[in-house]
């Protein structure tokens, strides 16, 4: 009796154990009052746990990062990799990697140029929130090593409270590009 009291209590407690946590949108916090931002990198990091959030290093503790992609995700889009900056008990920067090539392979595949076109908009008109003014985005020219030709392109908000900025990266040419990255940063 005993042993089936037991196996009906373990049976019970497992699936709430291993359930999912529902994305974090981090939207939401961004955008929204300034009281989000006053809390200090331990409070941000028990919060958010369930999350994947962890800091970056433990002993600093002045960065708090998660990079399980579609535990966190901006409006709706998943974030491949988040990183949360502190500074004098008060988040001082947010770092959203949007798209990563190199993770995209493992987390459903790279993004069509399409797909990521639309992604970009949908981000972009989310910063740009009620004014709906959407900044021309600013071109420029990256030579390197891996790429042996490649376009930085960046939107920024300026006048925005958090300011933002939008990157992506392309590699290669006007024949042949290969999307490489979309990182937002407040």
């Amino acid at each position: 009796m005993k042993r089936i009291i037991v196996l009906a209590a373990v049976a019970a407690v497992c699936p709430l154990a291993f359930a999912q946590a529902e994305p974090y949108d981090i939207g939401k916090d961004l955008t929204g009052s300034t009281e989000s931002w006053e809390q200090s990198a331990d409070d941000f990091a028990v919060d958010r746990i369930q999350n994947g959030f962890k800091f970056a290093d433990n002993r600093k503790r002045d960065v708090v990062v998660c990079r399980e992609p579609g535990m966190v995700t901006y409006f709706g889009t998943p974030v491949m990799e988040t990183r949360v900056y502190f500074k004098n008990r008060c988040i001082s920067g947010v770092e959203l990697s949007l798209y990563n090539k190199g993770d995209a392979a493992n987390h459903g595949g790279v993004m069509s140029e399409n797909g990521f076109d639309e992604m970009i908009e949908r981000v972009s008109a989310q910063v740009s929130g009620a004014d709906g003014k959407v900044p021309q985005a600013v071109r420029v020219r990256v030579k390197n090593d891996r790429a042996k030709m490649g376009h930085k392109f960046t939107r920024s908000w300026p006048k925005r409270t958090p300011s933002a900025e939008l990157t992506l990266g392309m590699s290669g040419d006007r024949v042949s590009k290969s999307i490489e990255y979309a990182r937002l940063v407040f």
